[in-house]
């Protein structure tokens, strides 16, 4: 298999012979960092890794089968009465410290980020660490994208995070800034390694109509820090100049941006022509037809420090991006992406409209269409898979803690 000069994965040889069993863990049921983590599960057992994966019920999981050894925890919380959903977290994060300290005792776990709410999204963390398992992390977001402290205590959650990254064995970045942000708090530098962001190939997306206007759209969760209330008076004020552009609104707020997302919706209402909102969750079966319809993403993101999983999603299927430089796209995909500046305000991002149109939609299809192309062969799940153990295999994590000892004493 070729690979792209910008990518550089190790030699990985016959990985199965040099690594032992080990558990990959995720509290996660989103359909970002959840389903990444089932993706590199399913790949992991199809490389020949003696893997297992521990993770609450996920939502696509009946029409996909899992492969390997799997672990269910707790159902996810369901409902909206907050004393109820509070206690089931709760339990679930009770019921991970216990898998985690019984799995703990007889091999290595791999944790898929932490989720939910300091502490206790990190006692899966605490009860590894009680049964002297090696413990390796693989970072998502520095920060969550939502802090869950009141404003004057979030300078805890905060440390709380620096703390728990300083207590893992091993932290795997997805992005080169998160390199630079773990170094400054003082993890060791022989503690950080990288693999790139996986892939989400989607079956029967099509090229949107060539004679229709042009469709953007906003995906995923509905957060502040995408600026949808921006990118909405961009559009109107576009659409004002008489300028032929449409924008899907698609995903849904957490519980802790409902007020943000209902100050978008009156945006929306002001002057709602040429907007389509589908404020829920978009079912699996339904991406394909709501990707054709649309020459690009736009994801002017802001304080995003992780590699967008709606950004891969976009050019894992050919489809354009109109986004800040925050979304963590590589240097070799930045012809398939229309860059805007960054902390963009209105008028930034109606000048990164202009100037995708001005560029050529049809070229920057064509140019998203070989970036897909790219990704399809350079970083497949397998490839992923195979570049994570090779990573845990280099830096001694399969090896017990008397001879990682000796041998970091061996290299001062």
């Amino acid at each position: 298999m070729k690979q792209s000069q910008a990518m550089a994965f190790p030699e990985t040889g016959d990985l199965s012979s040099r690594t032992r069993k080990f558990t990959l863990y995720t509290e996660s049921v989103g359909a970002g960092i959840g389903r990444y983590t089932y993706e590199l599960a399913q790949a992991l057992i199809q490389t020949g890794a003696d893997a297992q994966l521990l993770a609450p019920a996920l939502p696509w999981e009946e029409g996909h089968p899992f492969l390997g050894k799997r672990r269910v925890f707790l159902p996810t919380p369901q409902g909206k009465w907050r004393p109820r959903r509070i206690a089931s977290l709760i339990r679930r994060a009770v019921a991970g410290l216990a898998s985690a300290f019984r799995i703990g005792r007889r091999e290595p776990i791999v944790f898929s980020h932490l989720v939910g709410v300091p502490p206790f999204s990190m006692l899966g963390l605490w009860g590894a660490k009680l049964a002297g398992a090696r413990c390796a992390l693989l970072l998502h977001d520095f920060y969550p994208h939502q802090l869950r402290f009141p404003p004057l205590l979030q300078p805890l959650e905060r440390f709380l995070y620096r703390g728990a990254y300083r207590t893992f064995d091993l932290v795997v970045a997805l992005t080169d800034a998160q390199r630079g942000q773990l170094r400054a708090i003082g993890v060791r530098p022989d503690a950080i390694a990288h693999i790139p962001h996986g892939v989400f190939p989607l079956g029967g997306v099509r090229p949107p109509r060539a004679d229709g206007p042009l469709t953007l759209l906003v995906f995923g969760s509905l957060r502040q820090n995408k600026q949808i209330q921006e990118t909405v008076r961009a559009i109107q004020k576009l659409r004002r100049r008489q300028i032929e552009v449409e924008l899907i609104i698609a995903g849904s707020p957490g519980r802790e941006d409902a007020l943000y997302w209902s100050d978008c919706l009156d945006v929306v209402r002001s002057a709602p022509q040429g907007i389509e909102v589908l404020d829920r969750f978009i079912e699996e079966e339904e991406l394909a037809a709501l990707l054709s319809r649309v020459h690009a993403f736009i994801c002017p993101y802001k304080n995003f420090d992780s590699q967008s999983g709606v950004a891969m999603l976009a050019l894992s299927n050919g489809i354009p991006l109109i986004a800040t430089a925050t979304v963590g796209i590589p240097a070799e995909m930045g012809p398939a992406c229309q860059m805007i500046a960054p902390n963009a305000d209105t008028d930034d991002i109606e000048a990164g409209i202009r100037a995708f149109q001005n560029e050529g939609v049809s070229q920057m299809q064509v140019r998203a269409a070989d970036t897909r192309d790219q990704l399809l062969r350079d970083r497949s799940w397998i490839i992923i898979a195979e570049t994570l153990t090779a990573r845990l295999t280099q830096s001694g994590f399969f090896s017990n803690r008397d001879e990682h000892s000796n041998a970091a004493q061996g290299n001062t």
